[in-house]
């Protein structure tokens, strides 16, 4: 069932025009999936260049960094463990809660 739905959602992807990448592995062993992360992370270098996007620029990455260290109690962020509890008022407001 989950490959007649995997075919069908492709033939769809490709009948409407948009690009699609299939890819059949013989086997799923270590150096088969390392090869397959690399390719994505390979691919998502040249999209982004393609695009204009610095794909290696993750200020998020180092934003989450530093709000760490201030969590965990490292000198020189307090300031932001200060921020990252005034970010979560806001996402607690905003919580949908489950029916």
């Amino acid at each position: 069932m989950l490959n007649l739905e995997a075919k069908s959602t492709a033939a769809a992807i490709v009948k409407s025009g948009h690009p699609l990448v299939w890819i059949e592995l013989e086997k799923l062993d270590e150096e088969t999936l390392g090869g397959l992360v690399f390719f994505y992370e390979y691919l998502t270098a040249i999209t982004g260049r393609m695009m204009g996007i610095d794909p290696f620029d993750q200020p998020g990455v180092e934003q989450g960094k530093k709000y760490t260290y201030g969590l965990m109690g490292r000198e020189g962020y307090e300031k932001d463990a200060e921020e990252v509890g005034e970010w979560f008022k806001k996402i607690s407001a905003e919580r949908i809660e489950a029916l």
